[in-house]
């Protein structure tokens, strides 16, 4: 299963990583990754979890990534679990078709592994493609808030959608 979590710097999609990595290594029966472009992450990931820093393997877009993912599944079968921060960053492409072919890519070989990323772009540009793979319309049960234009949309498991004016708040 691939989750993603899309949106513009600022809004919360690391913490939102971190917090499920964390609590993820504590029940995980396989081996937890995150992947990151460099060691930022360092000293607030869970030491049970295996961090990698994507810089030090030159990766610099979708194809090599997806190659550097199908040997850490080559060499370790145990993987549950696999977190990437920022894909656009460590492939160091914001383009949608190229992430949406990936995501295709990835699907295929995903068998066994869930993979939850973080995408650094404008939720304007979610496509139908990538709208089958957001977190906030894969019934998990959490609360995800995205800032759009002048609103805030927040949406929940539950499926209720508020709308609240800026003056609101």
């Amino acid at each position: 299963m691939i989750k993603l979590v899309m949106g513009l710097k600022g809004t919360g999609k690391t913490k939102e990583l971190i917090s499920t990595v964390n609590s993820v290594a504590k029940t995980a029966e396989g081996s937890v990754i995150c992947l990151e472009r460099d060691d930022k992450l360092r000293y607030e990931i869970d030491p049970k979890v295996r961090l990698i820093s994507t810089d030090e393997y030159g990766i610099n877009d979708y194809d090599m990534f997806f190659g550097f993912i199908g040997g850490l599944r080559a060499s370790n079968y145990d993987i549950t679990e696999i977190f990437v921060d920022s894909i656009t960053k460590i492939c160091r492409s914001d383009n949608v078709e190229e992430l949406e072919t990936f995501l295709d890519e990835l699907e295929a070989i995903a068998d066994g592994i869930d993979f939850f990323i973080t995408v650094s772009v404008d939720n304007n540009l979610e496509t139908p493609k990538i709208q089958k793979y957001l977190l906030s319309t894969a019934k998990e049960n959490i609360v995800t808030t995205v800032l759009r234009s002048s609103l805030v949309f927040v949406q929940a498991k539950i499926g209720i959608h508020y709308e609240i004016s800026p003056s609101c708040l």
